[in-house]
């Protein structure tokens, strides 16, 4: 289990992050389980989730929570493009858009992160 501190920029609303409404510096939570057996690994994950959930309804009851995830240490089943608020998502589709005309980093970069996950529109269009 690891935090650390995101440190605060000059101008939040000048970053694609979503940390506009961030007023106290926030930590990231990184929490890493191992199995080296698979058949534990879909308890592995409820347990990662269970854990997650409660510390997230903690950080609400106490008015901290902050729904930023920081892409190194997040899961595969966790949003990380949403957690960047719906201006900043759209703003990153239509860059992508723009730049990867051929769809190089949506499909042939290997990860669970991809804005065309996110954005359907632009799938309809290629």
């Amino acid at each position: 289990m690891e935090f650390h501190a995101i440190p605060r920029t000059w101008n939040p609303a000048g970053n694609r992050f979503g940390l506009e409404g961030a007023d106290e510096p926030l930590v990231a939570f990184l929490l890493i389980f191992v199995t080296s057996d698979a058949r534990h690994d879909d308890e592995v994950t409820q347990t990662y989730k269970t854990i997650l959930a409660r510390v997230e309804k903690e950080a609400k009851k106490r008015r901290l929570y902050h729904p930023f995830l920081f892409a190194n240490y997040v899961a595969q089943w966790q949003g990380v493009f949403g957690s960047y608020g719906d201006a900043n998502r759209k703003s990153l589709a239509e860059v992508a858009n723009v730049y990867d005309l051929e769809r190089t980093f949506q499909c042939l970069q290997p990860g669970s992160f991809k804005i065309s996950s996110m954005d359907r529109a632009r799938q309809s269009k290629v």
